[in-house]
């Protein structure tokens, strides 16, 4: 088994226009076959500081891909030099859930 692709943040603007995107998010949601089931919250607490949120976000498209996006808001993380939210991407087959790519989701 090969390992998941890694694309940072970097990688994902050099590679994805913002209008690029825009454009295939809206074709991947008329599809039929795009399955968005219910979203996942979660509050997460953090000692000494504001409660946290843990989102989780699945999808897939039927006989193609899986996807994860999840998704953290640390409101306190400003205090310390860091953005409040921070996320990743997980592409998975949709023949074998096998990890294709892990994308930076700021």
């Amino acid at each position: 088994m090969t390992a998941p692709r890694w694309f940072d943040a970097d990688a994902v603007r050099a590679r994805l226009s913002f209008p690029a995107l825009v454009d295939r998010l809206a074709q991947a949601f008329a599809d039929p076959a795009m399955v968005v089931p219910v979203r996942h919250h979660h509050t997460v607490p953090v000692p000494g500081a504001p409660d946290a949120t843990l989102l989780l976000m699945p999808a897939w498209r039927t006989g193609k891909h899986v996807g994860l996006k999840s998704v953290t808001v640390f409101p306190g993380n400003g205090r310390v030099g860091l953005p409040s939210i921070m996320g990743v991407y997980l592409l998975l087959s949709g023949e074998t859930g096998v990890p294709v790519a892990l994308l930076d989701g700021p």
